[in-house]
Order: structure tokens, then C-alpha cells, then sequence
């Protein structure tokens, strides 16, 4: 073992032809099973080295950058979160050299760097792009306010990408990553950030900030050159405002027509669209039940302690299982608002287990694509759909010649899951569709609320809450209730945009 030993030994410098390389392995790579899998061949020979890793949305972003500089022996440095204005984190710290060089210690460099990276970080180490460098290995950053990103691994030849990510992590998490097809919302990508008139009054009025400026840390970003993270990355000769020249109402289409070498119909945009709301609410049944792990867990380790506490179970030495417990336990009640009778969730884990983001992604995917289908019945008929797709989106969107707010107001019975059902899934003791789910989110009756049960967090109770969600305290930003109106606009927007570049 190398005294004082780097990361990893580094070989040769970045160079442009080395950053078309990382675009090329990020799109060959970058795969939801890339820390899932167990074997990289179909022999079962070659075990996988990342296997088992677990990951947030900005850790998948920065391991994807940090496995390929490791595997072609490159620099890779970023600006400490702790004080990025004045030190870095690089692949030069000894921290590690008591592990043996290689996976292991990059292993456990990755537990250090995961605790530590954010959204919030990611800004720092990365730098708006021209839209005429868009490609795989690229990232998308949204807005403070919705703390999401996605790296590019792909883009297909009708310009949609393919965005890898990761969300939830837990103990109950798994290590497959997450992926979509569709450019997201800019709105949402561009939200307008929140700040107190009264930074000491949590109570005082907020201000919004726009995103949707020259200089913003959100939308399209790349990843500052190490040997520049402490010069001003506006001096980069890459750096450009050029994404935010476009109007925000025709930034994902404009992007998309840019990329594309071959016409998407419309039938196809809503397949799209309506797959991506699927991949949405199987990744959304993933986050939930993560959050009946976790409170489950948290009463039985209220059971543990009070059984300690009588000595009813022996305190040493204790099982790993209750320490783990208790240690659950203990960080619960770290925060000041815990409540007394430990049932409601505090803020960190109302956070982590809340899915106020992802419901607005799910809902901004169904109405796009109810927005294209009226599109393509308005215009083009029942040519523009062969027989079985326009059944089955005519069950989804029962009413394309109205608003989609008449719409809703028609659905006021369940919709039972049938023959031409599209994503049939069983989500606790219910059986839903893609038609009931839509029926349920255009009228807000879908819960983001952690402390809801899986009931209620599906809206089978039409949007009432019950139990716990009744009494205990909510925190960050709630998008429900939707305002169809609004968003039937935003989506309109986007038609009549791709009707000018079609």
C-alpha cells in the first residue's frame, strides 16, 4: 500500500478529443442497471465494480464524471460544497489511501462525496453551454425550488433524449437509476426562486428571482475544466447564454426540432409522452413504498427503545438489526420540531420521502399528451391514429374536443381497468390504469404528503385527507391543486410552437 496515495493515479490531462470520448462512454454507460446489475456480461463472469452503489439525482450526475476519469486515469476535481469559493475536493486528497488502491478506495470515496454533493453544489462545478453542444454527458439543472437534475445519454433521431437520474435513497432504495424520454418542463426547469423580504422572519413576504436569465446555474450545463475551477467560468470559451435568448414558452421544442434528423409524428409524441408518465408513477410506487419502509421502521424502533428501556431486551450487546434501530431513532428525533408522539414525520424525512416534484413531472407529462392528442384529432382526424391507439387514448382522454378542466369535471366515477387499459398497475390493494390515474391527478386527488397512507397518497380517497395527514405539519413547496387551466396553457404554448416548425 502507497503511502499518502492519491485517488487514483492520474495518466494523462483532459483534452477536447477526451471529452468526446466521455460524451461517447456516458451514451454507451449510462444505463439504468449501470449500478444494478451484478455482472457486466451475460456469462456471469465480470463482476461489476459499482454494483450496489445507491444514488440521488446529483450523485449519479457527479459518478458518471468521477468513474470515467478513475477508469481513463484523468483529473477530476470540483469545488468543496463546504466552501466553494476558496478550497476543492480532488482525486489528489490522501484521505483514502488507507484502502487499497483501486474500486475499493474509490468506494469508499463515493460514501464521502455522496454525503456532501448536491444540486446546490452542482452549479458551482458546471457551466451553462451553447445549445449547439448538447449531447450526451451534458446536464440539465433545474431551479433551486425543485432541486432536480438529469444527465443526457442520449439523444435519438427525432431530437428526444434519453435523461438518466436517480431520486429517493434510502435503506429500502435499490441501485437501478431512472430514465426519461422527453425534455422536461422549462417552467419547471426554470422556476422562479423564493426568498424572504425578512431573512430572520420566516413569516414575512417572499420575493420571487427569476431563473430564466443570462448567467443562470439552471437548464443546460457542462463541467467547469479542473484547472479552471477557481478562474471565472464566464472566461470559458464554451460558456454561453445562448438558451436563454429562446422564448421559455418554445425552449424544449425549439431544442428538440434543433437535435432531430427525422419528423416524429403525433401518434408517436403521445406514446412517448404517455410511457413517460408510466415510467413515472412504477418510479413513483418505488418512492412510496420507500416511505412506508421508513415509518414502519420508525415504530418498531419506538417499540425497541421502550422494551429497552424496561429491560425487556438486553442492552449488551445489542443486535446490529436494533442498533440500526435505534440509530434511526436517534437521528429522527435530532431535530428540534419532532414531535412528541414521534408519529409525524419531521422535516428531513418529510423531504427526502415527499414526492411534490415527481407528481408535478407525472402530471406535466399526461397533460402534454392529452394536449397533443386534441391537437391531432383537431387537425388531422382519426387518421393521424391507427384504430387501437386511438381507442386506448380516447379512454385517457375521454373528451378532446373540450377544455381539459370540462373534462375532469365530466370524470366523477372511477374508471375500471380493461382490455385496452394502458399502464396496469397493482399499487396496494387497488388495480390502476393510466386513465384512472390521469382521472385522479387532473383533479388533485393524488397526495405527495409522506404521512399519507398508500391510499391516500394514490387519491383513493379523493383527495381527503386522513390520519396522520390531518394533523401533522407539511413542509417545502405543494403543487396540488393543479390549476388545469394554467397548465393547459403552458402546453398549448408548446403546440403552437411545434405547429410553426412542422
Amino acid at each position: 500500500m502507497t503511502a499518502s496515495a492519491d485517488l487514483w493515479t492520474v495518466t494523462q490531462q483532459w483534452t477536447p478529443e477526451l471529452e468526446v470520448k466521455y460524451s461517447e462512454w456516458v451514451k454507451a454507460n449510462a444505463r439504468v442497471d449501470m449500478f444494478s446489475r451484478e455482472f457486466l456480461d451475460t456469462k456471469k463472469t465480470i463482476r461489476n465494480p459499482y454494483f450496489g452503489m445507491t444514488t440521488d439525482c446529483a450523485d449519479t450526475v457527479y459518478a458518471l464524471r468521477v468513474i470515467f476519469s478513475f477508469e481513463n486515469g484523468l483529473p477530476w476535481a470540483i469545488k468543496n460544497p463546504a466552501n466553494p469559493t476558496k478550497s476543492i475536493i480532488a482525486q489528489s486528497m490522501k484521505r483514502f489511501d488507507n484502502y487499497p488502491e483501486g474500486h475499493l478506495r474509490l468506494r469508499a470515496f463515493f460514501n464521502m462525496l455522496f454525503d456532501i454533493v448536491s444540486t446546490t453544489s452542482l452549479q458551482h462545478d458546471t457551466y451553462p453551454v451553447s445549445i449547439n453542444n448538447i449531447r450526451p454527458g451534458v446536464i440539465i439543472l433545474t431551479a433551486k425550488i425543485n432541486h432536480h437534475s438529469w444527465t443526457i445519454a442520449g439523444i435519438d433521431a427525432k431530437g428526444n433524449p434519453r435523461l438518466v437520474y436517480n431520486s429517493v435513497v434510502g435503506k429500502a432504495s435499490g441501485s437501478k437509476l431512472q430514465q426519461r424520454s422527453s425534455w422536461p418542463n422549462p417552467f419547471w426547469v426554470f422556476q422562479s426562486d423564493e426568498k424572504l423580504t425578512n431573512p430572520a422572519d420566516p413569516l414575512s413576504a417572499k420575493i420571487k428571482i427569476p431563473t430564466y436569465v443570462n448567467d443562470s446555474y439552471a437548464g443546460f450545463r457542462y463541467w467547469i475544466p479542473t484547472d479552471k475551477l477557481q478562474t471565472d467560468a464566464r472566461m470559458l470559451s464554451e460558456y454561453s447564454n445562448d438558451q436563454y435568448q429562446l422564448e421559455l414558452k418554445s425552449w424544449k421544442q425549439t431544442i428538440q426540432t434543433k437535435l432531430a434528423t427525422k419528423k416524429e409524428s403525433l401518434q408517436e409524441i403521445v406514446e412517448r409522452l404517455l410511457k413517460d408518465a408510466c415510467d413515472d408513477v412504477k418510479q413513483r410506487i418505488t418512492a412510496i413504498e420507500e416511505a412506508e419502509h421508513y415509518k414502519k421502521q420508525l415504530k418498531i424502533a419506538i417499540v425497541k427503545e421502550s422494551e429497552l428501556n424496561q429491560k425487556k431486551i438486553s442492552a449488551s450487546p445489542l443486535a446490529q438489526e436494533d442498533e440500526d434501530l435505534l440509530d434511526l431513532l436517534k437521528g429522527f428525533r435530532a431535530e428540534e420540531k419532532a414531535l412528541p408522539n414521534m408519529q409525524c414525520l419531521v422535516a428531513k424525512q418529510y423531504d427526502q420521502l415527499s414526492t411534490p416534484s415527481r407528481d408535478r413531472r407525472l402530471f406535466d407529462a399526461v397533460m402534454l399528451a392529452r394536449a397533443y392528442f386534441t391537437h391531432g384529432i383537431q387537425h388531422l382526424g382519426t387518421k393521424g391514429f391507427t384504430d387501437i391507439r386511438l381507442k386506448q387514448f380516447k379512454r385517457i382522454f375521454a373528451h378532446p374536443e373540450l377544455s381539459a378542466r370540462a373534462e375532469s369535471d365530466l370524470a366523477t366515477k372511477a374508471i375500471a381497468p380493461g382490455e385496452l387499459s394502458i399502464c396496469r398497475v397493482k399499487i396496494g390493494k387497488e388495480t390502476l390504469d393510466m386513465a384512472e390515474i390521469k382521472r385522479r391527478l387532473f383533479k388533485s386527488y393524488l397526495s405527495s404528503n409522506p404521512n399519507e397512507d398508500i391510499l391516500g397518497r394514490w387519491g383513493g380517497r379523493e383527495g381527503q385527507a386522513s390520519g396522520l395527514a390531518q394533523v401533522c405539519p407539511t413542509y417545502g413547496e405543494v403543487y396540488n391543486p393543479y390549476d388545469l387551466d394554467q397548465a393547459e396553457s403552458e402546453a398549448q404554448n408548446e403546440i403552437q410552437t411545434y405547429k410553426g416548425m412542422n
